[in-house]
């Protein structure tokens, strides 16, 4: 009889330890799922104040305040964007020009031609 008693405070006493077990990989888990999060934000943060030490010469050693930094990196972005306009129109711009200096040469070359048979 003191077997049985022996073998159900066994389980008693070790159910506890296996629910304290998965609690703990669940915890794990969790702490590892937080440090993955960090770290991308981390790192995201790194190359932004990469960018903005660049662009700011003489800050190497200087970090911008999180605000800061944000607000700056959407007007560099907007900047940027701006930029991409100007050259894409730019280039349409070039493109309808060449465009146009193609049907001028074809024009002339016909000319030519037609100048030499008279």
């Amino acid at each position: 009889m003191n077997e049985i008693y022996y073998m159900v405070a066994i389980i008693v006493l070790l159910l506890p330890i296996g629910l304290l077990a998965n609690a703990l990989a669940k915890a794990r888990r969790e702490i590892r799922d937080y440090e993955q999060s960090f770290n991308l934000y981390w790192e995201a943060g790194q190359r932004g104040i990469a960018l903005w030490q660049e662009e700011n010469p003489g800050n190497d050693m200087t970090w911008p305040d999180q605000g800061f930094l944000i607000c700056w990196l959407m007007t560099h972005h907007d900047g940027l964007k701006r930029r991409a306009e100007e050259q894409s129109r730019a280039a349409v711009d070039l493109f309808d020009e060449c465009q146009r200096m193609k049907t001028e040469l074809v024009t002339m070359g016909r000319e030519l031609e037609d100048a030499r048979h008279e």
